[in-house]
């Protein structure tokens, strides 16, 4: 008697621990002996046409597999191993990552190959595993195989390979501020790798430009342009507490700021005491007593205080502005173990800032703290609007020195011109929505504090100068950036929409088998790939032209009090955005099926990350993957007889996991020269019969697509480059806009759907259409074809 492994690997999206292994375990037990495929493919009758039929039927069906037993186990995880290769890059050549360390300092050129193996090297190379309380709980399900007569012919195990928890950070109604983080601030990397990429492999001068460029309009939209933004809402907080601080009396104020020093004795006292080592009672008592006194002086003295001067209102704003920086730096702490160079850069910035603001005050007098943090913000202000300036020039010239064509550096070009458009359009939409919102909270909240415009104009109350700056630019360019998004977002929505209406209600097996539905779905895809370039020609259009010329006739033509629809349009639309983003659980189900693409995003820029060194998504996941694996290949039964055959099923980006894990061990192995010399532990690979079923597999269309030079192998996978692989068959529907073949091996439309049984033996590799649908369908009674291709498979 056989024992037989199926590993099951989840795609995109926020799934549930245990959901995959479970589904599949429901999707064989509902096989039975006797059944032929095309049965499952017959359109339902009315009910009570059928009575006797389906009596008969259901008191002589014998199933395939008796029921599951659940089995829980906890594995521990240790990292892929990495052999030792070409020096560590130092820390302070990682601004830009690792690969683009070694590649800019690299003498010689890389093959495509090569490319793919540094950049997977430098992402697991600093990661040691995951720490005890991070074990991996995982599901095996045990059951057995039966024949028509009821007599078990092999032992079956269902695993399950869960990876969701360790690509996206789960925060309840957070976790859209996690996700908007990605594609604000770590989308334009991936633009840096594929033209990264490129230039390691093509080398020259024009294409080391074009990095050049690349790394600099990533550096202002993620850094700069971020920085900014913080330091102009911490200045906005600061003057609100000023603001709010005026109400209370001047005994109050300064008790407030008091509470400083007496802090700072009991901090500093503590530790001294500390340092001190051998820690008494009398000595863990000693910070307080000079505490007590100097509280008790200062208050007595604020008994005195009648009136608020200039050294109160000084020492308040440093107080709040140190909360405030306080803050800050640990939001750009936490950033910068992600974008390298990003708190180091802060410094530099704030300091322009701080310096142009105060330098005006010189020629444009202010003469309360609120209008001087009011001077200070129209400083960032003004930095801001250089940042975007430089980073609409540096993105105009990307686009017009991009390689053109549908080849590997045209497609590399392409990509970098995305991954800076997508991003900047998502950030201008987003920031201007979030300070329209602040904006007109503060102008309906500040008192009329006196305020002298940067350029001199006079004395206007500051709720005035706030409110015409929001009529006046803000709003307008609030509402063209929703107008200009949404006609960008169109032709993209317009393709993608029949696919997401098979997500929302997918069709029957009998409808999805429809030749002329399958094909025409499939032929409606290839189309809305090809118009998709039109849509990142908008995107860009929107960043650069669009965002520019509304600056500009803004500037020339201020809107003002009297077209109102344009603010209260503006506010309304701020509204819904906010109230759609906070009701995250609610959003999922309103976004009727477009849900996957935003997931298929994000895993792909999760998978793609190279920061934190030691813990990023990708090391963490494969050193999970890698783990499961060396325990399925030295398991035994209580006889000693381990696994005779192992099957992998893999769905979207679960199929780039498991096929990059398998051709980097393959690859490491070669390199040591066998596996004893690599990792003992998965030899057995080279002795099992490893089967690999994949659906909706986004390499091709996806990955070789957007990243030619990163994953070129991907447009052609050679199933004989990955450890173990004896087989390899695919799955795809035609309207799957993830992914779809990888080989077109078969004559004719690939979207035929093919009802063939399984070849026995199983080609190296084979591939056929499941039939119309999309892309989350692959595992429920909608594809009955994919039960029948697993049940032959085990």
């Amino acid at each position: 008697m056989e024992n037989i492994a199926v590993i099951t690997v989840h795609g995109v999206g926020d799934k549930q621990e245990f959901a995959t292994v479970r589904e599949i375990g429901d999707l064989l037990q509902d096989l039975n002996h006797g059944e032929p495929l095309e049965a499952s493919f017959k359109k339902p009758v009315p009910c009570g046409a059928e009575t006797g039929e389906n009596n008969a039927r259901a008191s002589a069906e014998k199933p395939r597999y008796l029921p599951f037993r659940e089995q829980t186990l906890r594995v521990n995880v240790r990292p892929v191993v990495v052999q030792p290769s070409a020096p560590p890059v130092p820390k302070s050549a990682l601004r830009h990552g690792p690969f683009y360390s070694r590649v800019k300092n690299s003498k010689k050129l890389m093959s495509r190959d090569e490319v793919w193996w540094d950049f997977t090297r430098g992402q697991l190379e600093c990661y040691k595993g995951d720490e005890p309380e991070d074990t991996y709980k995982t599901l095996r399900l045990e059951g057995e195989k039966v024949d028509d007569s009821g007599q078990t012919i092999s032992n079956v195990h269902l695993y399950e390979l869960f990876w969701s928890d360790l690509s996206t950070h789960r925060a309840g109604v957070f976790s859209i501020f996690t996700e908007f983080y990605q594609l604000l601030f770590h989308l334009s990397s991936l633009g840096v790798h594929t033209i990264t990429a490129a230039t390691a492999v093509e080398g020259g001068r024009v294409w080391q430009a074009r990095l050049t460029l690349q790394i600099w309009a990533s550096y202002i939209l993620t850094i700069a342009i971020l920085i900014l933004n913080l330091i102009m809402a911490g200045i906005a907080a600061t003057g609100l507490g000023l603001d709010l601080l005026s109400d209370l009396t001047p005994r109050v104020q300064f008790l407030l700021v008091a509470a400083v020093p007496v802090a700072g004795i009991l901090i500093g006292g503590g530790y001294i005491v500390w340092d001190l080592g051998r820690i008494t009672i009398w000595k863990w008592l000693l910070p307080w007593p000079p505490a007590i006194a100097a509280a008790a002086i200062l208050y007595r003295l604020s008994a005195r205080y009648k009136q608020i001067g200039w050294p109160l209102e000084t020492a308040e704003g440093l107080l709040l502005a140190s909360v405030a920086g306080l803050l800050i730096g640990l939001l750009l702490r936490a950033y910068d173990k992600r974008r390298p160079g990003a708190l180091a850069s802060s410094v530099p910035i704030a300091i322009v800032v701080i310096v142009a603001g105060l330098a005006t005050l010189i020629h444009s007098g202010v003469s309360n703290p609120v209008a001087v943090c009011a001077r200070l913000f129209e400083a960032a202000l003004l930095s801001l609007a250089a940042c975007w300036a430089a980073f609409i020039a540096l993105t105009t010239v990307i686009f017009f020195v991009q390689a053109r064509g549908a080849d590997a550096p045209g497609r590399s070009t392409w990509s970098g011109v995305l991954m800076l458009a997508l991003p900047a359009a998502v950030f201008i939409l987003v920031s201007t929505v979030l300070w329209a919102l602040i904006g007109e909270f503060l102008s309906t909240t500040l008192k009329d504090w006196p305020y002298v415009s940067i350029w001199g104009a006079g004395p206007k109350a500051l709720p005035l100068v706030l409110k015409t700056l929001l009529e006046s630019h803000v709003f307008p360019i609030l509402s063209v950036a929703i107008i200009l998004f949404a006609v960008a977002a169109f032709p993209a929505v317009w393709g993608v929409t029949p696919s997401v209406k098979t997500e929302i209600d997918p069709p029957e097996p009998f409808e999805s088998i429809d030749l002329t539905y399958s094909k025409t779905l499939g032929a409606w895809l290839d189309s809305t790939f090809r118009g998709l370039t039109f849509s990142g020609f908008l995107l860009w259009l929107m960043v650069t032209a669009g965002m520019s010329l509304t600056v500009v006739w803004s500037y020339f033509h201020p809107v003002g009090s009297g077209n109102g629809w344009i603010a209260g349009g503006s506010l309304s639309a701020a509204a819904v955005i906010t109230a759609l983003f906070a009701a995250r659980g609610s959003l999922l189900k309103l976004t009727l099926g477009f849900s996957p693409v935003l997931d298929v995003l994000l895993d792909v820029d999760n998978w793609l990350r190279e920061m934190p060194r030691d813990s990023n998504p990708k090391a963490r996941i494969m050193g999970r993957y890698v783990s499961l694996l060396r325990y399925v290949l030295n398991w035994k039964d209580p006889g000693g007889k381990p696994y005779h055959k192992i099957v992998i099923l893999s769905h979207s980006q679960g199929t780039v996991l498991t096929a990059d894990l398998l051709r980097y061990v393959a690859e490491e192995k070669s390199r040591a020269g066998s596996w004893a010399d690599y990792d003992p532990e998965l030899q057995r690979l080279d002795d099992k019969p490893l089967t690999l079923f994949t659906m909706g597999s986004p390499l091709r269309q996806l990955y070789h697509v957007r990243f030619p030079f990163l994953y070129d192998w991907a447009g052609r996978p050679d199933p004989a480059k990955l450890a173990g692989v004896k087989a390899w068959r695919n799955a795809y529907r035609s309207g799957d806009y993830v992914g779809r073949y990888l080989w077109i091996v078969l004559p004719g439309n690939p979207f035929v759907p093919s009802m063939a049984p399984l070849p026995h033996p199983l080609p190296l590799r084979s591939e056929f259409c499941v039939g119309a649908g999309a892309h989350t369908h692959y595992w429920d009674g909608t594809a009955p074809a994919v039960a029948r291709e697993l049940d032959a498979m085990i």
